[in-house]
């Protein structure tokens, strides 16, 4: 439903939510994309490096296609 509608800070907001209830690799894929598309980097980092239940090479695929500003979460995942 946020996605239909470009709300990517409800998404962000609502994944956070539900986040430590899950394992779905699609979960943790939409909220990384969602924190990295509301400027929330240092989220994005930390759901990298302290979780492993997103499919690497998608995020990976993602973050570079996005750009950035602060390319951390990328070191992080490619380490």
């Amino acid at each position: 439903m946020f996605e239909s509608f470009g709300s990517f800070e409800g998404l962000y907001f609502y994944l956070g939510s539900i986040l430590h209830t899950t394992e779905d690799k699609e979960v943790y894929f939409k909220y990384i994309e969602a924190a990295a598309k509301t400027n929330n980097a240092k989220e994005v980092e930390r759901v990298i490096r302290e979780t492993s239940n997103y499919d690497p090479v998608r995020v990976k695929d993602f973050l570079k296609e996005l750009r950035l500003p602060d390319p951390r979460p990328l070191i992080y995942l490619c380490d």
